[in-house]
């Protein structure tokens, strides 16, 4: 059955915070008097992240909860999640909560009047991003502008709200971390209405599953794979 937004989580290794911040998004959709959906997928985590979800799923009526036979990587669970998401509005949210349950309201007002809408830690709010982070971040962020023409500055924000129209036709295809770039490559080329939130980063959050120098290099490799075949369309084209 159709709902207005559905709040898409996708899940690994996450046990020891995934029900706080399941619960967190419920209070805040709850009191935004939200008629809203809450996916949850776990990516075949090692921990005890797949009993959470089976006790949040038989718990909250408004939780459902998916499960990858093996680890397919993040962007293969986003877009299992987007397939099963039923709302007109969909919110992709890392399980850790980076920008904390309150601005989910704040992306959704803001989607009446855009088609994405992404809280970004470069946009002008003062975060205490690691240097190293934010340096990794910034040359990437300048790669794929010179590539992709992205206008996103925080790629990997990890909490974006969307219009599902404006995914009809996406064919998004990457399993990986390299999703977030198709993603917004992608729907520039389809000329998607884009603003960037300048939000302040949870300072409190655990640490999620990316790790620069265990991660970076394959989501490099991949996106610049990602431009070797948009080159070969062009030219088949």
């Amino acid at each position: 059955m159709p709902v207005d937004t559905s709040i898409i989580i996708p899940v690994y290794n996450a046990a020891g915070i995934l029900t706080d911040s399941v619960h967190q998004v419920i209070a805040v959709m709850d009191s935004f008097q939200a008629d809203y959906e809450i996916l949850l997928c776990d990516d075949a985590s090692t921990d005890q992240s797949g009993e959470a979800l089976k006790q949040l799923g038989s718990q909250c009526p408004r939780v459902k909860s998916y499960y990858n036979s093996s680890n397919k990587g993040l962007g293969f669970t986003l877009r299992r999640l987007l397939k099963e998401a039923k709302g007109k509005n969909i919110i992709y949210c890392d399980c850790d909560l980076p920008f904390g349950a309150d601005v989910l309201p704040v992306l959704l007002k803001k989607l009446e009047n855009r088609d994405i809408v992404v809280a970004s830690r470069y946009r002008g709010a003062s975060n205490g991003t690691p240097f190293a982070r934010k340096a990794c971040s910034r040359l990437y962020y300048l790669l794929c502008k010179l590539l992709f023409h992205i206008p996103v500055a925080d790629i990997g924000s990890g909490t974006v709200a969307m219009r599902r129209q404006a995914l009809k036709n996406a064919d998004l295809k990457a399993d990986g971390f390299d999703i977030h770039v198709e993603f917004y490559w992608k729907m520039s080329k389809q000329g998607a209405r884009i603003e960037e939130v300048p939000v302040k980063f949870n300072p409190n959050r655990q640490k999620g599953s990316f790790r620069i120098w265990g991660h970076g290099p394959g989501v490099l490799v991949k996106t610049l794979k990602l431009y070797c075949g948009s080159l070969k369309r062009v030219r088949v084209q």
